[in-house]
């Protein structure tokens, strides 16, 4: 997977993006976290929908080298371990 596929870019680009806005939503500490409700769910959201992310390239770089067919999201980021 030298070159990056149209799929794959997008999918980069989701996660750096999701990623980004984790960041900028982050609270300087946890009281401030747990003070403002709202913000605080979108944060857990978008760091839920992150993860999905990174679990869809792990999976998609898993087909595209072919290193077999992972039950879940564990399994692909084990096989890319494995492979290196």
């Amino acid at each position: 997977m030298s070159a990056l596929d149209a799929t794959t870019a997008r999918k980069l680009a989701d996660l750096r993006a999701r990623v980004a806005r984790v960041r900028e939503l982050l609270p300087p500490d946890v009281a401030t976290f747990r003070a403002r409700r709202t913000e605080g769910e979108a944060l857990v959201l978008i760091l839920f929908l992150a993860l999905q992310a990174a679990s869809d390239l792990a999976l998609r770089a898993v087909a595209v080298r072919g290193l077999g067919v992972p039950g879940d999201a564990r399994s692909a980021f084990d096989a890319l371990v494995r492979a290196g």
